[in-house]
């Protein structure tokens, strides 16, 4: 797993976690994306990616590999209509990003291009966007409330 970080930013020291620090501050979603693919890239030993944002931290691990084992080229998860995160990218489209083929300057964007299927989940964390405190401590009752 790699994890980019802004520049400065201590390593939180989690095992088979790499953390990757942005060669520059205040860099775009879609660059941080493209350095840390390039650095996973390096090592052969995958042929599926997980994106997972930061601020999606609600999101179930089983949803994860559910997403992971779709053979489809590209994966966006969808709770109730809305699309979310994490989405899951097959190497060959990672290795794309990472080299520059795909000019962005959004994901969206590249998704759009590469036709990525949308897959229903049962799970909300998907889309429990979770920017402030104040997000994440709503996303949490919401979740707590649907038990």
């Amino acid at each position: 797993m790699v994890a980019t970080l802004p520049p400065g930013t201590d390593d939180p020291g989690i095992d088979g976690l790499e953390a990757l620090a942005l060669p520059e501050p205040g860099m775009d979603m879609f660059g941080s994306l493209r350095t840390g693919l390039s650095r996973l890239i390096l090592n052969p030993g995958w042929r599926r990616v997980a994106v997972l944002p930061v601020d999606h931290p609600l999101v179930d691990p089983t949803t994860v590999k559910a997403l992971v084992a779709s053979n489809e080229r590209a994966v966006i998860p969808s709770y109730k209509g809305k699309h979310g995160h994490p989405i899951c990218l097959e190497r060959a489209i990672a290795s794309a990003i990472a080299g520059g083929e795909f000019g962005g300057p959004t994901l969206r964007e590249v998704l759009r291009e590469v036709g990525a299927v949308g897959v229903d989940v049962s799970d909300r964390g998907v889309v429990a966007n979770c920017n402030t405190p104040a997000a994440l401590s709503e996303a949490l009752r919401a979740a707590n409330s649907e038990f």
